[in-house]
């Protein structure tokens, strides 16, 4: 278990803990979605399996978190995806789900400076064109190929979870 490293407070007040993970401060997502809830009226959670291999213990969840204005349209939205697979945790479609709605709200601002190791690309930048090792892309290449009709199968078993709150 972490320990207490030190602790943010909202614009109302509410103090929420950070752990120590690795020696830098860390907001889990929990408390992320109280910080949010405190302060949006109106949002919307959404999340939905969109590559689920039960046979190798391998998951994709994808997270949406909406915000909205008094009229109902939506005034920020981010969309997040997180890969997990059973050989790195038991329960592994929730951990899924939990990391891509943490990654949503760490793009919307809601800890984005306490996510750790979360948005650390170390050695493999997503936008970097140049340097990539040739293997390195024909095997994912190949892995997309190959999973690609598998994902087609595996998201009609995908489930979505919405929610909505509009407060007044």
């Amino acid at each position: 278990m972490s320990k207490i490293y030190s602790e943010h407070t909202t614009k109302k007040g509410t103090k929420l803990p950070l752990l120590d993970l690795k020696g830098k401060p860390y907001l889990q997502v929990a408390h992320r979605l109280v910080w949010f809830i405190e302060e949006n009226d109106s949002y919307d959670f959404q999340s939905e399996i969109i590559h689920l291999d039960m046979e190798h213990g391998e998951v994709v969840v994808k997270s949406v978190v909406s915000v909205f204005d008094s009229q109902g349209k939506i005034i920020k939205r981010a969309i997040a995806t997180k890969c997990e697979t059973r050989d790195n945790f038991a329960d592994f479609i929730e951990k899924a789900e939990t990391g891509a709605l943490g990654r949503a709200l760490a793009m919307l601002a809601y800890g984005t400076q306490f996510t750790g190791e979360e948005f650390n690309e170390g050695e493999r930048l997503a936008d970097s064109p140049i340097d990539q090792p040739s293997n390195r892309r024909t095997r994912r290449t190949a892995k997309t190929e190959e999973t690609s009709d598998n994902v087609e199968q595996e998201e009609t078993r995908g489930f979505t979870r919405r929610t909505r709150r509009s407060r007044k």
